[in-house]
């Protein structure tokens, strides 16, 4: 009883951090895009889904169609879904929602003219945000306790709301909030997958891994990384443990996973019920012109040492990226140093980063030993395969690109004080 009051007084101290700080972050050019997208919410409450859908030709009625049909095709469904329905509950009407953030304008100019949201809009969407980062930290602490008991599950919490990238971006009115809490999702539904001992507990927990692999990439389509990196370490899991017998059990599971993972990306994504199966071409050739886009205008990895070089900066406890383009830092360095005397900026520095990494490694020796653990054996594979995946496809330095590590670097980090599965 003691155990979980403080469990649960550790977990409420950490959401109370995050939200102490979702006010004072410095703003970021997507947010107001971001929440300009909201107004799909106000659309789908109405069952104007004439409006959502993806046509070849847009309607040419709105002079803005072929703007939010790309920005539906690039960016995720949750956060716009979710801060759309926080301003609706709290009375506020589409005329009171900004525009998209214009790039080739500056600061007083997007201000002036209506492209950056209200200071109680823009708190409303944050603290959204926050929420989703604050069940993110709870699930890092589920997980990790799971994967190697009650220190385990501290020392995971501790550094994922600690790390500095993850409390600005995960506070910001963007999608990134929503995705570390979809990939911690993924991550625990596997876990739940690798447990099951019976076909019909993997079918209940295959179904609750397709609803969170689901709605993780729809938060942001870069969470079929982790969806990916688990699958595998669910399927290589259930073979190794019980061989041929697991076949019959594994292709129910994976069945159900991906109907269940379908059926519910395919419900968020309104654009794509009308050609569902050019739907993907279509996002891929946003998504590659966006980043050729990124890489040409901020200057991509110009070989493979600049791209170790890189991650290796990012990889555990870097200082905050607070903007991509240079020119910003004339219009919100008060704000960076506002934030960061706060107190709620996170802990980072070259000592910092060594403890965690050091702690990664011994971590990693810890779970190496106990692979034979479901719950461990998801988390290892999980941190590889995303460890990959991020070092081979991420074009240029741009912080938010390796969130997706940030978890699984505080589980294996956590590993280090493993002493018993739970």
């Amino acid at each position: 009883m003691r155990g979980s009051l403080l469990n649960s007084l550790f977990i409420g101290l950490i959401g109370l951090y995050i939200l102490a700080g979702c006010r004072l972050v410095p703003l970021h050019g997507d947010e107001p895009t971001v929440i300009y997208t909201s107004l799909d919410f106000d659309a789908l409450r109405r069952g104007d889904f004439a409006r959502l859908v993806y046509r070849d030709v847009p309607d040419s009625s709105d002079p803005q169609a072929a703007t939010k049909q790309d920005l539906r095709l690039i960016n995720g469904m949750i956060a716009r879904y979710t801060f759309g329905a926080l301003w609706t509950a709290a009375g506020m009407t589409p005329a009171q929602i900004n525009d998209q953030w214009l790039w080739g304008a500056d600061m007083a100019f997007n201000r002036t003219n209506g492209h950056v949201p209200t200071a109680d809009l823009l708190l409303l969407c944050r603290v959204g945000s926050g929420l989703f980062l604050w069940i993110a930290a709870a699930l890092v602490f589920t997980v990790g306790r799971r994967a190697g008991g009650i220190y385990t599950a501290y020392l995971s919490a501790l550094i994922f709301t600690l790390t500095p990238a993850v409390l600005l971006n995960g506070r910001r009115a963007m999608m990134e909030g929503a995705l570390l809490c979809g990939i911690a999702l993924v991550v625990y539904a596997g876990q739940c997958v690798a447990a099951a001992r019976s076909t019909r507990a993997a079918l209940r927990s295959g179904i609750g891994l397709g609803v969170a692999a689901g709605l993780c990439i729809a938060a942001k389509h870069t969470g079929a990384v982790t969806v990916t990196a688990v699958g595998f370490a669910i399927s290589v899991y259930m073979l190794f443990r019980e061989r041929l017998r697991a076949v019959r059990r594994l292709l129910i599971v994976g069945t159900v996973a991906f109907a269940a993972a379908a059926f519910v990306f395919f419900a968020l994504n309104p654009a794509w019920w009308v050609e569902p199966l050019q739907m993907p071409g279509h996002v891929l050739a946003a998504r590659s012109a966006l980043l050729v886009a990124q890489t040409r205008d901020s200057g991509g990895y110009a070989s493979i040492g600049e791209r170790a070089l890189g991650f290796f900066r990012e990889f555990a406890a870097a200082p905050p990226q607070y903007y991509e383009i240079g020119i910003w830092s004339e219009w919100i360095d008060a704000d960076i140093a506002r934030y960061e005397a706060s107190g709620l900026a996170g802990i980072s520095g070259v000592l910092a980063s060594a403890l965690v990494s050091a702690l990664v490694v011994v971590g990693a020796v810890r779970g190496v030993q106990a692979w034979r653990s479901g719950a461990v054996f998801v988390l290892l594979v999980t941190f590889a395969l995303t460890t990959a995946a991020i070092f081979v496809t991420t074009p240029l330095h741009w912080q938010r690109y390796y969130l997706p590590l940030a978890a699984p670097v505080a589980w294996l980090a956590g590993l280090a004080v493993r002493r018993r599965a739970v």
